[in-house]
């Protein structure tokens, strides 16, 4: 009988050295007693996943043949007894169901389940939307920042093999908040017009294995990616052989990257439904303070929200709007305790998203990301212009009411322009320069102290990697520039002032997302290729960080 028709469990007690990671240490820990095991699907000829009848160790041999993958049960000995008992007939007494697929419940009901938290967009190019690769992975890095709370450099990217982009993150989430994550997806995907398939998140859901093959002629692999390629460097790397995982706990051990120090609750996805439930500070409970016959402040509360941070579809700005605060920030029992809502005044609103995202003398929420929502301290009655970003932090000015009520005009619905009162504001002093606090917004020197070049004003000067740098200083250096475009202004500024300042410009604008290994490769590739350059020639490649 072949592996992929026995309906047993593999030998609990077989256990490779090299699996015994910081992750898998912490789920023994966790699930004492028990043995963490996942059931794996084959395709079928028309390349639908069939998944056997059967449960593995993860720390067995991933069969030649699978495609995909489950979430991770934590079987008791008796059901393990109960599985090899099974083995020759996963379906007797079963039927329509199998032994595997009962296992499978009687976790879920335990809640003995860890859901390994994956993220897709299924909209390559070659669908309707036509939505390029490059895309679909800036959607994953804001996925990953907003709504699972880590940076997206702790993920791994993926390219399918066909259309869809995935991130791995190192994170779990449990059977109770699968739904709540669902949720939470989908809203992400309203907010920002990020296309995600929200419908992994639920039970018995499959994932695609590192290095499989997918069903297309020629067919690719699922292969690792670097979130900074371009398409044809995408495609490249799953034409190529990729290497599959020899176990589960080897995909694991990967995709968690932990030190000695980490804990269980690292594990876990932090923002729960359960935690927003339970939540009694007054962020949940506004009605209380708000009069019911009161109809403006209801409206505060309770008309749809603005959200100021994504750039737009062509990432053409930034969100501008002016208010006046009514209230403390709140939360809505029914939008998941990590979205936080300020009550105000809109003198009027601008979203780079079109015309159709405006507010316009109209009481309504302000939403706040978490970076804004942890630094807010403005008070009720005051009057703030908020210019928003696509790192997920706003520049926020308080100013007059007079101030404020004139960059209202200027955010007319029909007619404004955020240029105008982004014009008007820097007239009255103002800084509207880069949003968000990691960016630097003095001309003369970053905020990290580094020269910055007296760059050349008048737009015919402008070579196209000065145009590509002020572009990605108006917002998300990923989302804004290309891999050729960003290596472009780092040959620019390279060859301008050396190799400190050009890391200190390109640390200002990924912020947290900083990647120095792979800015140190794209330095050291700029300095060989063009070693004919006397400037470039000259600069000292450091040591690899």
């Amino acid at each position: 009988m072949s592996a992929e028709q026995d309906g047993s469990v593999d030998d609990p007690t077989a256990f490779d050295s090299e699996d015994s990671s910081p992750v898998i240490t912490l789920l023994n820990n966790r699930y004492p007693n028990s043995t963490p095991v996942v059931r794996y699907a084959f395709p079928r000829d028309d390349g639908s996943p069939k998944q056997e009848p059967r449960l593995r160790s993860i720390h067995a041999p991933v069969p030649d043949e699978a495609t995909w993958v489950s979430a991770i049960y934590f079987a008791t000995d008796l059901q393990i007894n109960r599985l090899n008992e099974y083995a020759d007939n996963p379906y007797e007494n079963l039927s329509p169901d199998n032994i595997a697929k009962t296992i499978q419940d009687e976790c879920e009901d335990a809640d003995r389940v860890l859901y390994p938290i994956h993220a897709e967009s299924d909209a390559h190019e070659d669908n309707s939307d036509h939505v390029p690769l490059p895309t679909m992975v800036s959607w994953l890095r804001e996925y990953a920042r907003e709504v699972l709370n880590i940076p997206p450099g702790d993920c791994s990217f993926y390219y399918s093999g066909n259309r869809s982009i995935h991130i791995h993150s190192p994170l779990f989430v449990t059977g109770e908040n699968l739904g709540w994550l669902k949720e939470r997806t989908e809203q992400f995907c309203s907010e920002t017009g990020a296309d995600l398939d929200a419908s992994v998140y639920k039970q018995k859901q499959q994932f695609r294995i590192p290095g499989a093959d997918h069903h297309r002629n020629p067919p690719l692999q699922k292969a690792e990616i670097d979130p900074d390629w371009d398409h044809t460097e995408i495609i490249s790397a799953a034409a190529t052989d990729v290497a599959r995982p020899n176990t589960y706990a080897e995909i694991l051990t990967r995709i968690f990257d932990l030190d000695g120090t980490a804990t269980f609750s690292d594990l876990l996805l932090s923002s729960t439904a359960s935690d927003s439930d339970s939540q009694t500070s007054p962020l949940t409970t506004w009605e209380s303070r708000v009069n019911r016959y009161d109809t403006d402040q209801r409206r505060a509360h309770t008309a749809p929200e603005f959200y100021p941070y994504p750039t737009g579809d062509n990432h053409d700005g930034r969100s501008v709007a002016s208010v006046r605060v009514e209230n403390k920030p709140f939360q809505r029992r029914t939008a998941g305790g990590n979205r936080t809502f300020v009550p105000c005044y809109f003198y009027g609103a601008h979203s780079c998203n079109g015309r159709e995202y405006t507010k316009d003398e109209h009481y309504a929420p302000l939403q706040l990301s978490k970076a804004d929502a942890t630094k807010w301290t403005y008070e009720p009655g005051e009057t703030l212009v908020i210019i928003g970003g696509g790192n997920y932090q706003s520049l926020i000015h308080v100013v007059d009411e007079e101030l404020a009520e004139h960059i209202g005009d200027l955010l007319d619905p029909d007619e404004g322009r955020r240029a105008d009162a982004l014009e008007a504001l820097q007239d009255h002093g103002y800084d509207v320069g880069s949003a968000g606090t990691s960016r630097s917004t003095n001309a003369e020197t970053g905020a990290q102290g580094h020269e910055s070049p007296q760059e050349e004003t008048s737009p015919d000067q402008k070579s196209e990697a000065l145009r590509c740098k002020e572009r990605a200083e108006q917002g998300d250096i990923e989302a804004s520039l290309s891999h050729g475009e960003r290596r472009k202004v780092a040959n620019r500024l390279l060859t301008l002032y050396g190799w400190d300042s050009a890391w200190n410009w390109f640390q200002e604008q990924y912020g947290e997302d900083f990647n120095p290994k792979r800015t140190w490769k794209g330095f050291k590739s700029i300095i060989n290729t063009h070693s004919y350059d006397d400037d470039l020639a000259e600069i000292t490649v450091p040591p690899s960080p």
